[in-house]
């Protein structure tokens, strides 16, 4: 699309203003404690975290904390507005109890 009459911007604080909520509008972070229970071999677990504002389409980034445990894997999406679902995995042969951490979620937004 060309802007044939782009805003004049005056003052590059103004400019910067704008970008920083734009950019607040696009993404989103939060950090959760997400203690997730006794997960059995090759099955799911999934916890919930509120983040107002997200919908259904968006996408997702769940970053655990620096450690996960062996035969855990891990997803994130937006199960409902204001919803986002991390569910855990176990791949292993045994039941895994994965330690209460705190999670990164970040959403971009569409």
């Amino acid at each position: 699309m060309l802007i044939t009459n782009p805003p004049v911007i005056p003052d590059n604080f103004i400019l910067q203003e704008w970008l920083r909520q734009v950019r607040e509008f696009l993404v989103t972070t939060t950090t959760a404690t997400l203690d997730f229970p006794n997960t059995a071999a090759n099955s799911n677990a999934d916890l919930t975290v509120t983040l107002k504002g997200v919908k259904p389409g968006d996408s997702v980034i769940a970053t655990p904390p620096s450690a996960i445990e062996a035969s855990v894997i891990w997803c994130a999406f937006i199960s409902a507005n204001d919803t986002v679902t991390v569910r855990v995995h176990t791949y292993g042969a045994g039941a895994v109890n994965p330690a209460s951490g705190v999670w990164r979620i970040t959403v971009m937004k569409y």
